[in-house]
């Protein structure tokens, strides 16, 4: 029998982070519209990650690693960089102090 570390290392996430993240940026995009629409960000610069990848990381987290960021951040970075450049560049607990 498997145990939960070998399940979660061996299930196919892409499709369901894949699909998250989908439903979760179309959803944004209607509700930035309505609540946000003169939204803006520094001069010259733009953000690393979308909101929509931010949620999907949290929402994620919440779901298999029960809300643990550091074993979420491991986990996309060891199997699933390839899908969220940012959490590389910038997501870590540091940089939102």
């Amino acid at each position: 029998m498997k145990g939960l570390t070998d399940y979660i290392t061996e299930s196919a996430w892409e499709a369901i982070l894949t699909g998250t993240f989908v439903m979760i940026d179309d959803e944004w995009q209607a509700l930035r519209e309505d609540f946000f629409p003169n939204r803006k960000y520094a001069p010259n610069k733009q953000p690393f990650c979308h909101d929509s990848e931010v949620i999907t990381v949290a929402l994620f987290g919440e779901m298999v690693f029960a809300g643990d960021e550091d074993k979420t951040l491991h986990f996309i970075r060891q199997y699933h960089l390839d899908m969220s450049e940012c959490v590389n560049k910038s997501w870590t607990a540091k940089s939102r102090i």
